[in-house]
């Protein structure tokens, strides 16, 4: 399991989304939508999604949350695809910070 960065070093509370997680995930395939070459379909697995009720929110929990640590791939301007072994760990977080949220199971 990868362990979370700290943004303890940096200030990224004035960068949008997209910015935010590019400064925090190194990998390129973490960046943009996720869409396949082409249009070929992409089939996640073992993966927990968040879901917010519009992207101001969204932008809010990134930028004054450790959220961003959590995150594998931004899926649209709402949902974000975060690390599944890591749910537990963002709703405590979440939580802490004031954000309840509602889980939903298969």
């Amino acid at each position: 399991m990868v362990s979370p960065r700290t943004s303890k070093s940096k200030d990224y509370k004035a960068l949008p989304p997209d910015e935010l997680l590019a400064q925090v995930n190194s990998s390129p395939t973490l960046l943009g939508m996720a869409v396949g070459k082409q249009g070929t379909p992409i089939l996640h697995r073992q993966v927990a999604l968040i879901e917010f009720a519009n992207a101001q929110v969204m932008e809010e929990v990134l930028q004054s949350t450790d959220l961003k640590n959590f995150v594998v791939r931004r899926l649209g301007d709402t949902v974000l695809m975060i690390d599944h072994e890591r749910r537990e760990d963002l709703v405590k977080l979440l939580t802490k910070r004031g954000y309840e949220p509602r889980i939903l199971t298969n």
